[in-house]
């Protein structure tokens, strides 16, 4: 049952994910890529960790920021997260319902 929730949680984090890739590609003219990364640096992370999670090389992480750079008219990354929430609130709700993993239930202690 537990595996259960699990599939059908990432299935629904996964659909507001890609709902907030859409809202940034029609509010900034983002690529998907480009979008994807914005994600990742409005959920905290830092270039280096988002370009490993995106399975992409840092230099092309470099690249698609100059290219959000040019879009949204934001300069350096914390004035980009803070666009980005100001602009679209439900982007930072994506962000923080990614998939987590799951503790394993513990059994209560009895004294």
């Amino acid at each position: 049952m537990t595996e259960f929730l699990n599939v059908q949680s990432q299935t629904v984090a996964e659909l507001i994910m890609n709902e907030s890739v859409e809202l940034l590609r029609g509010q900034f003219d983002l690529t998907p890529s480009e979008a994807r990364l914005t994600l990742r640096l409005v959920a905290g992370d830092k270039l280096q960790s988002a370009a490993v999670k995106l399975d992409i090389s840092y230099e092309t992480a470099r690249g698609h920021l100059k290219n959000i750079f040019n879009k949204t008219g934001a300069r350096r990354q914390a004035e980009l997260v803070v666009l980005i929430v100001t602009a679209l609130p439900a982007c930072l709700e994506a962000s923080r319902s990614r998939p987590q993993v799951e503790a394993a239930p513990t059994e209560p202690v009895r004294p």
